[in-house]
C-alpha cells in the first residue's frame, strides 16, 4: 500500500501488511529520499505504517545503516522484512526477517546453504 492507502489498506484486511518503504536500487532511493517538511519520503512512509498500525515494513538490506537505523528508530516494535541478504549483497541484521531465498535456492546445495543460513541467523 506505498501509494498513500495505507491505512485503508491495513484496516480493511485480516492479513499482515508490510508496507514498502526504503529499497535500495538507486531508482528508489531517488523518489524515497525525497525530502518533503524537512523529512525523507521513507521516513513519512514509516511514520504511517506505525499510525495505521500495519504489522511491518520493507526495508531493502543493501540500504545504508543509517537510513536502516531511521527507519528502525520510528517503527519501533514493527517487524521488518529486510529482502535482498545474499546474492544481492545484504547482510543479515537482528530482529528482521532476512530474505535469503536467491542466496539458497541457487546454490548447489540447497540443504547446506539453507543450513549455513539458518545457523548465522540463529542469535
Amino acid at each position: 500500500p506505498y501509494a498513500g492507502n495505507i491505512a485503508e489498506t491495513v484496516n480493511n484486511t485480516s492479513l499482515k501488511v508490510f508496507v514498502v518503504t526504503l529499497m535500495s536500487n538507486p531508482e528508489a532511493l531517488q523518489i524515497q529520499k525525497t525530502i518533503i517538511n524537512n523529512k525523507y519520503l521513507y521516513e513519512l512512509v514509516a511514520e504511517k505504517s506505525v499510525k495505521a498500525n500495519a504489522y511491518g515494513v520493507v526495508v531493502g538490506a543493501t540500504v545504508s545503516d543509517d537510513d536502516y537505523e531511521r527507519v528502525r528508530r520510528i517503527i519501533g516494535g514493527l517487524s521488518v522484512l529486510l529482502p535482498g541478504v545474499g546474492v544481492q549483497g545484504g547482510r543479515i541484521r537482528k530482529n528482521c526477517l532476512n530474505v535469503v531465498g536467491r542466496a539458497i535456492t541457487n546454490h548447489q546445495n540447497l540443504r547446506a546453504k539453507a543450513r549455513e543460513y539458518y545457523e548465522r541467523t540463529r542469535y
